[in-house]
């Protein structure tokens, strides 16, 4: 493709879940220090049942008053019986905000993604539930057709680095404290 080019790919899913996804391009490499992966160059894709809405649940304090809904006579916010605020998931950033007509808590914006979070709020259609059946019975989790939180995280401990303050390492204190975590250790 030249510089400048776009493509457009359709994938196909034949289950729910996590897909770790990589570069099979350069493989060679690991402990030669070496290869794609070991470069970082993978990720995930999470695949959810038909008709799920994707939410972003790390926000900031401005962008959860964005998404709270506001009594509009008095300009005080709207909160369930226990005091916590009621969210307003088709929110969008304000007129004058860089990101002006962007959903606040909504992961896509018609068919692009506009944000992405490592931990999704996951809901059925109409910020509500799935639909029954959606999920097969479960004896441990019998309520599967609730909104749920997805946590995808992948560690990686293949990095080559060139570590900038070694002396934090090598220090008698800090140096058993720091080893698990040297310049070898990287979530993607």
């Amino acid at each position: 493709m030249s510089p400048g080019g776009s493509a457009t790919y359709t994938l196909y899913a034949e289950r729910e879940g996590n897909h770790l996804l990589y570069s099979s391009a350069a493989t060679t490499g690991g402990e030669g220090n070496g290869g794609t992966i070991a470069s970082g160059l993978f990720g995930s894709i999470n695949v959810e049942p038909r008709g799920a809405e994707w939410y972003r649940s790390q926000v900031t304090a401005a962008e959860m008053r964005y998404a709270t809904k506001l009594n509009t006579s008095n300009n005080t916010l709207i909160t369930t019986a226990g005091g916590q605020p009621v969210i307003c998931y088709d929110a969008v950033y304000p007129a004058g905000h860089p990101r002006a007509g962007q959903p606040v808590l909504r992961m896509m914006q018609g068919t692009e993604i506009v944000h992405s979070d490592l931990n999704a709020v996951i809901k059925g259609p109409g910020h509500g539930r799935f639909p029954a059946g959606t999920y097969r019975p479960n004896a441990v989790e019998p309520d599967r057709d609730q909104p749920f939180r997805e946590f995808t995280v992948v560690y990686h401990d293949e990095v080559e680095l060139v570590q900038a303050f070694n002396e934090f390492y090598e220090d008698p204190a800090l140096g058993h404290t720091l080893h698990s975590v040297r310049d070898k250790f990287a979530i993607n």
